[in-house]
Order: structure tokens, then C-alpha cells, then sequence
């Protein structure tokens, strides 16, 4: 899921068929869901390696 929306991000408007993300098709709005992303990943990441070491 969070792929596919990765990709519909990075994917020009020309090559979308159609966009059901209309709404980032602003290049400001569609770095800071990119950031937004990353950032959630990397939180993630973390997150798992505290939990590794923890137990």
C-alpha cells in the first residue's frame, strides 16, 4: 500500500493514467508527504530496534 502510494507520488502526471491523488499535484505538497513518509519509516526503524533489543 504505502508502495504503491510512494510511487503514484514520484510517478510524473504524465505517465498517471488518471490521478486519484489530484490533490498532490503540487510539487510543495508532494515533497512534504514524501517527507512525511521517510520520516514515518524511519520512526518505524527505530521503533523495531528498540523493540529488538528490549526482548
Amino acid at each position: 500500500m504505502q508502495q504503491e502510494v510512494l510511487r503514484a507520488l514520484l510517478a510524473s502526471p504524465e505517465t498517471r493514467p488518471y490521478s486519484p491523488l489530484k490533490f498532490l499535484n503540487s510539487n510543495s505538497t508532494r515533497i512534504l508527504v514524501l517527507v512525511h513518509f521517510l520520516a514515518n519509516q524511519f520512526s518505524l526503524h527505530i521503533l523495531y530496534d528498540t523493540m529488538k533489543k528490549a526482548f
